[in-house]
């Protein structure tokens, strides 16, 4: 009896004991404080009661307190002490959760000095890719997203809508991490269409590692704006620019942050209009080089589109280590061209105009998940997303000398399955192993069908061609920190691609099917070098192997009716194009860096224009093998606070040996890429930047592509508490940014052509980002692994 009775007053007192404070400890950025001390007090004499220290989350438990009255204090380097109120723990108040418990910054700490640190470079150099921030660019809130990538240094845009990365065609566009899964004129269109306010950065992959798909000799990752703070915040930004043409950008997003559900959502508008004026001068030679025809062709295109983009999207905190993910994207964009144009022979001219009305939808979806097994990155993720495209429309022909009328009824259906995981194990001693696997499905079909003025279908013009295609991949990748200096990344990418083309029979076309399978390694290595202590000076180098799949229309072997002497067509014959990549580089701090490279390349893709009698097809080939040796220099100074300055360039030598519908050739050249940026503060909220690009021709056999450039200027002044901002911006001030081209002696054919656009242009925009932004919630950025394919949709 009596150890039941010492028993029921130990447990007793253990059940007293049993009582704890919880809490947390952040600074003004809402970024955890790690390492504080928490000191509980007792609340009536001040005495020490029990101490802790926050963990890497800045989270504390205070735990076995007896009933009483307390109150914490808070200490940490470069801090305001910090005292609580009152708590009092009894029997009813067991459990104390207390609010988040914000740091104010130290006194020493000016505002001034905050302002200075945080201020962002246009270009910031890591070891595995050059980041732009494209906030920085006072000319981004007028333009759209295509206009800003042209401006960045190192990317280029030419006539076929190709995306090219420090010189190399086949860049890969990411979203977010995203694929957009379009290429030429409709991964063109889809930029245009994105308001360049929305952009908060840009990522320029020049060797990416083996997490990422093999597909594109580069990446550029375009990152949009997140709002990151507690509450309701958001941005809105509106541009109009003027050239012959008008364009419109309009966005406006918002970003509701309660407890463990983060919502976001967002609305963008923009009009694009725009005009191409092509002229084109054909000399047709017989063998001993005397001219036997001249064909002269005028074409002036007028387009526009409207379009309206919304997406929609929540993260969802299930616990400490899990988040859960959900978006939506919806984008409708209809679009309207008129086109008029003569052909003129010797003998007579020939007269016509097309004119079309697509409207082009857009839906997708990802599901997306992240688990933490602990906080030492022992992780594993995934995506799973659907898309859709679909297009649709009317393209009227009118061959007005001959008086011929028909029209052709487009139609086109792309459904994209994928899903990717990945995951993270830290092996201890600075190794880390990385895998994943992927699995992607494509169908695309497209229909074509072309009618008389007398609704008779022409059976010799229509087409209904549909594409499929499988890829399975996964890959391995180690990390390894072998001493404070040197450190290695290795990796094996494996790729098993399935194909299948068929164009359907009608009573004037043959069946065609084609297939193609197979499978590919591709391996990469990354050293890494710190030549001091404090990791200033970093030597590098690199290798990967990469390939560029043709585009999914590539594939189509359908002529298609331009004008009467023009026509497109696909190559079913195609094979992708394998690359070598090498790369050496050395970097001083975020300041300077210096890079040599080397590209082997076997299976070049090009699109080339052949003749046929006087009739001309432009159609992709594999045009043969060769390399590029180069020198990549990029320099960025503050030499004043009020002045920033940045210098790239770079000087490549080409060897290229082709084979182009039996025809040989051997070329060897020389090109250089010059871009600069000067950013200079007047103070009192004014800025102004003013920028320009040149680069020297190029010969791909047979095309010479020849030099271009352009300069812009772009003012700016802040508003309403430096939340707003008023911006002016002028692109292309000397209108010199025109595409020509020639092609010498191939096929007996000389030819001159020239594209003028609508690129000389004044803008204005205001921009203004609402909120309360004390709380900023600073998450762990991740590379979205829902798709890393090549956007190859057209």
């Amino acid at each position: 009896m009596k150890k039941l009775f010492l028993l029921l007053i130990l447990s007793g007192q253990i059940l007293a004991q049993n009582k704890s404070i919880i809490g947390s400890v952040k600074d003004t950025q809402n970024e955890s404080v790690i390492g504080a001390t928490v000191k509980l007090m007792n609340s009536i004499d001040s005495s020490f009661v029990k101490g802790e220290i926050t963990d890497i989350n800045g989270n504390f438990l205070l735990q076995n307190l007896s009933s009483g009255s307390y109150f914490l204090e808070i200490t940490s380097i470069g801090f305001l002490k910090y005292t609580s109120v009152k708590r009092t723990l009894d029997e009813q108040q067991t459990k104390v959760e207390l609010p988040v418990i914000i740091l104010l910054p130290a006194k020493s700490t000016t505002l001034n000095e905050v302002v200075v640190s945080a201020k962002k470079q246009l270009i910031e150099q890591e070891i595995d890719k050059t980041v732009v921030n494209v906030g920085t660019m006072i000319s981004a809130a007028s333009s759209n997203t295509l206009e800003v990538l042209e401006k960045t240094p190192g990317i280029s845009v030419d006539a076929q809508g190709n995306i090219n990365l420090y010189g190399k065609s086949g860049a890969m566009v990411l979203i977010d991490g995203r694929s957009t899964y379009m290429s030429g004129t409709d991964l063109v269109a889809y930029l245009k269409s994105l308001p360049g306010g929305l952009l908060e950065k840009l990522e320029l992959m020049d060797n990416p590692p083996a997490k990422y798909d093999a597909a594109g000799s580069s990446i550029i990752n375009i990152i949009l704006k997140k709002n990151k703070a507690r509450g309701l915040t958001g941005n809105l930004s509106s541009g109009m620019s003027m050239g012959q043409k008008r364009r419109v950008n309009n966005s406006v997003n918002f970003n509701l942050n309660r407890q463990k559900i983060n919502w976001f959502w967002g609305i963008d508008q923009s009009l694009d209009h725009d005009y191409t004026e092509e002229t084109s001068q054909r000399t047709i030679f017989n063998d001993e080089k005397i001219s036997i025809a001249n064909i002269q062709s005028k074409n002036y295109s007028n387009y526009k589109s409207n379009s309206l983009n919304g997406r929609f999207g929540a993260d969802f905190t299930l616990n400490e280590k899990t988040i859960l993910g959900v978006q939506f994207f919806l984008q409708n964009r209809p679009r309207s061209d008129d086109a008029n144009y003569i052909n003129t022979t010797a003998t007579q001219d020939f007269k016509g105009n097309n004119s079309g009305k697509i409207d082009w939808n857009s839906k997708s979806a990802n599901l997306n998940f992240n688990h933490k097994f602990n906080s030492k990155g022992h992780e594993l993720s995934g995506d799973l997303n659907i898309l859709n495209y679909q297009s649709g429309g009317l393209r009227s022909f009118n061959r007005v000398t001959e008086n011929v009328l028909f029209d052709n009824k487009l139609s086109s259906n792309i459904n994209i399955y994928n899903f990717k995981t990945d995951y993270s194990l830290p092996l201890g001693k600075g190794a880390n192993l990385e895998s994943g696997i992927k699995a992607s499905f494509v169908k695309n079909d497209n229909d074509a069908l072309f009618r008389d003025e007398f609704s008779a279908i022409i059976y010799n013009r229509s087409n209904h061609f549909i594409y499929h295609e499988n890829i399975n991949a996964g890959y391995v990748n180690f990390r390894k920190s072998i001493n404070k200096k040197l450190s290695l990344q290795m990796g094996l990418r494996a790729e098993n691609t399935n194909i299948l083309g068929e164009l359907l029979a009608n009573e004037s076309v043959a069946y065609q099917r084609f297939n193609q399978n197979f499978t590919n390694l591709f391996p990469s290595v990354f050293l890494s070098y710190n030549l001091d202590s404090l990791k200033n000076h970093n030597l590098s180098f690199n290798f990967t192997r990469r390939v560029n799949r043709p585009n999914y229309q590539h594939f189509n072997p359908f002529l298609n009716y331009v004008d009467a002497y023009n026509y497109t067509q696909g190559n079913p014959d195609l094979q992708p194009f394998y690359l070598n990549l090498v790369r050496f580089k050395y970097q001083y701090k975020s300041i300077y860096t210096l890079g040599f490279g080397y590209d082997g390349a076997d299976g070049i893709l090009g699109e080339i224009t052949i003749r046929e009698g006087e009739t001309f097809i432009r159609k992709p080939f594999n045009t043969g093998i060769g390399n590029r040796i180069f020198i990549n220099h990029n320099l960025t100074l503050q030499p004043t606070k009020w002045l920033s300055s940045t210098l790239y360039f770079q000087v490549a030598r080409f060897d290229i040996k082709s084979n182009i519908n039996g025809e040989t050739n051997h070329t060897v050249f020389f090109t250089a890429r010059l871009s600069t940026n000067q950013q200079i503060s007047f103070g009192k909220g004014w800025s102004s930047e003013l920028s320009a690009q040149y680069k020297t021709e190029e010969r791909i056999y047979p095309t010479t592509v020849l030099a271009r450039g352009s300069v812009y200027y772009s003012m700016q002044k802040k508003i309403l508490k430096d939340k707003g901002a008023i911006k002016l911006n002028i692109n292309d001030i000397f209108h010199s940014d025109t595409y020509r081209e020639r092609v010498e002696n191939f096929q007996n054919i000389y030819q001159n052509r020239v594209n003028i656009n609508d690129t000389q242009r004044i803008g204005l925009a205001f921009s203004y980002r609402f909120g309360n932004e004390k709380y900023a919630r600073k998450r762990r950025n991740r590379d979205n692994s829902a798709s890393e394919e090549t956007e190859r949709v057209q």
